[in-house]
């Protein structure tokens, strides 16, 4: 009878870990599904942000210099110097954060 006693208590115990592990995988799969979802928002972003990119470089590429003829050359070569730099740094830390989560 004692023995009996112990094995239920043995089942018992081990049912209520096989409870918990599966609480702890829920809780795992609900964070990576999390995860993902936030992988592929911050992909969508990083192709729109690649694309108006794109744009604001088609657009700086149509443009000449008459049509903006009270700036000198000097000063538009100097503002996309500064743009050029700005973007550089902008987007460093993102195609660094882009490596770590590559396309599947």
């Amino acid at each position: 009878m004692r023995d009996l006693e112990t094995v239920l208590g043995k089942i018992t115990l081990l049912q209520e870990r096989i409870s918990s592990l599966k609480a702890g995988l829920r809780t795992w799969e609900d964070h990576l599904v999390r995860v993902q979802g936030l992988r592929e928002e911050f992909q969508r972003e990083l192709l729109e942000m690649e694309q108006d990119l794109e744009d604001i470089g088609t657009s700086m590429e149509d443009k000449t210099v008459e049509e903006a003829p009270s700036r000198t050359l000097q000063e538009q070569l100097l503002e996309c110097q500064v743009s050029q730099k700005l973007t550089s740094l902008f987007l460093a830390p993102v195609w660094a954060f882009k490596d770590l989560f590559p396309p599947p």
